[in-house]
């Protein structure tokens, strides 16, 4: 029996949580999504105070800062306390493999973007996610620079709340032109396979972002497409995002087209990601296989 999550505290930029009640009515996912929320915008909070100080190199050459290890400290708490008996995987706390055999695993990176928040780009997110047998199932996306918060229920809808304004539904671009395609790529120096997939005929139009806003704007319909391509990404960086953006209406594969599957041993993308608005995924990943290292 899970103990019952308190109600979200943060007001801005979500309001009281009757209104996601009344835009989400899937009773089994109500109190994890009052936390998922709570945890989100405590850790969004915590990242606008600290800024971006103490920044040390970790082993595998990325940064991190003080803001990545305190909002870590509080969405874990706060889901350890609520769902005790729930897994948790998470970018900045280690490992013990105990989720492994749990059904449903909390999936969090508490600062997706660490390299945009030291430059103050203001592109960086905080992700909250909830896989439930392997499965993306709810998902918290926030963004402090933007004061935006989205999130989703597998089948209940995508939903954003920027600043203190109304709650609206997400939906993704009606676009099928690949000729016409915005695609989101690394702000970061691109690859030259990422270059040839943008080059090759029709011609994408690049759209340089940071971490998963690119995935955010796509499910607002601002970008038709997002890709990387390569064996970089892990599974904190997708799961909230993917149950967003697929509930949003897009599509997020891998290369060869397959689902993730969340909650693995090793927790690596190894064959990329492509996520789109879903109306010409087919060819997006007929290209992408073409550049894929």
């Amino acid at each position: 029996m899970h103990a019952a999550c308190s109600v979200c505290r943060w007001h801005l930029p979500v309001g009281p949580v009757r209104q996601l009640y009344a835009v989400n009515n899937d009773a089994a996912f109500k109190g994890e999504l009052a936390l998922a929320l709570e945890a989100a915008l405590a850790a969004a909070k915590i990242i606008a105070s600290l800024g971006p100080e103490e920044v040390v190199t970790k082993a595998d050459g990325s940064p991190v800062t003080a803001a990545d290890l305190q909002a870590n400290r509080a969405i874990v708490q706060l889901i350890e306390h609520h769902f005790p008996d729930d897994g948790l995987l998470s970018e900045e706390t280690t490992d013990t493999g105990r989720r492994l055999h749990c059904q449903r695993v909390w999936i969090i990176d508490p600062l997706d973007g660490t390299r945009d928040f030291v430059q103050q780009t203001g592109q960086y997110a905080v992700h909250v996610g909830l896989a439930v047998n392997g499965r993306a199932t709810l998902g918290v996306v926030a963004e402090p620079a933007a004061n935006r918060v989205s999130w989703a229920v597998r089948g209940t809808g995508a939903f954003m709340q920027e600043q203190s304004g109304p709650i609206v539904r997400l939906a993704v671009a009606n676009e099928s032109n690949l000729a016409a395609f915005r695609v989101g790529t690394t702000r970061l120096a691109m690859s030259a396979n990422v270059q040839e997939f943008i080059n090759a005929g029709p011609p994408l139009q690049r759209v340089p972002m940071g971490a998963s806003t690119k995935v955010m704007a796509l499910a607002r319909g601002e970008l038709h497409a997002a890709v990387w391509l390569s064996a970089a990404e892990k599974e904190w960086d997708t799961c909230a995002p993917e149950v967003i953006l697929e509930e949003a209406g897009g599509i997020v594969t891998d290369v060869m087209g397959t689902r993730f599957v969340y909650n693995k041993t090793d927790v690596v993308h190894h064959n990329g990601i492509v996520a789109s608005n879903g109306r010409t995924h087919a060819a997006l990943l007929q290209r992408a296989r073409r550049f894929f290292p």
